[in-house]
């Protein structure tokens, strides 16, 4: 079961009257992609609900054409399942919302850090039985447990790696993006670095830059999109080059099994911070 300690109570939030606005209509106030497109828009995010929901009648099985039922008759309203588009939009707007406040007002400069699991797993058609994002999520929890006192917030999220010509099984990939205080920098990369060793297949597994805190980059941190990753065969030097590529639809389905079991709160970690409401207004702030 995943580390709730760990967890914000997103669902919660969205429930509330003031989670409402997440749910407009409209593209989210943010560019995305290296050539600055629109944010995502909200009809996009009930297309793509939908359009799971109709793939998943053609082709799901039983406990698929159930959860796509109750997405199918839920999507308007504020849920705890993580498979639904509409959902994680507003999961990912309420986020970026508290944290650009969080940030402008807090005085200090803050890192990113991007880390990738080391121990990945093999797909061979289990992603729908997998508990997704309990294994990061209790590594990313275990290392800023032994930094005290230090807030952090970020995203977990998955990618599926496949090798372009078979020189590996698909296997699935944990992923977690943190923001937290540029002083902490230091000792941060120490502990994530111990947890996280470079291996063979991941040789930089923990990277850490400073965070320009831009709503931009915090919709990247708290976007839980999961892709398809073919890695094409390593060259002369040992390199190896990468394509993305949106998931299969029978994966997708598995997938929506797989977000619903671990709920919409799970994906997203935070420590010594909690989303109050204080003048009317959200805000993410430190625990005490």
């Amino acid at each position: 079961m995943p580390d709730r300690a760990h967890t914000l109570p997103v669902t919660r939030v969205l429930a509330h009257p003031q989670g409402g606005r997440f749910f407009r209509l409209g593209p989210s106030p943010w560019p995305e992609g290296r050539n600055n497109r629109p944010g995502k828009s909200m009809e996009e995010a009930h297309k793509e609900t939908r359009n799971l929901v109709n793939a998943g009648h053609r082709l799901g099985s039983a406990e698929v054409i159930d959860l796509l039922h109750r997405l199918d008759h839920r999507s308007e309203a504020p849920q705890s399942s993580g498979a639904s588009s509409v959902v994680k939009l507003a999961r990912q707007r309420l986020l970026v919302s508290v944290a650009l406040k969080m940030v402008k007002e807090s005085n200090v400069e803050w890192s990113a850090a991007t880390i990738i699991a080391t121990k990945n797993v093999p797909l061979r058609n289990q992603l729908g039985n997998l508990h997704i994002y309990d294994e990061i999520g209790r590594r990313i929890g275990k290392v800023f447990g032994a930094l005290p006192n230090m807030p952090a917030i970020g995203g977990l999220e998955i990618s599926i790696n496949e090798a372009a010509n078979g020189w590996h099984d698909p296997r699935i990939v944990e992923h977690a993006h943190v923001i937290f205080p540029l002083s902490c920098a230091e000792r941060v990369r120490k502990v994530l670095k111990e947890e996280f060793p470079a291996t063979r297949g991941i040789k930089r597994p923990v990277h850490i830059q400073d965070f320009d805190g831009s709503a931009r980059g915090l919709a990247y941190i708290f976007k839980n999109l999961t892709m398809r990753r073919i890695e094409l065969a390593p060259d002369a030097e040992g390199k190896v080059g990468t394509r993305w590529k949106p998931l299969r639809c029978d994966e997708r389905l598995d997938l929506a099994l797989a977000e619903d079991r671990a709920g919409l709160d799970a994906c997203t970690f935070a420590r010594n911070l909690r989303i109050v409401i204080r003048d009317g207004h959200l805000h993410l702030v430190k625990t005490t």
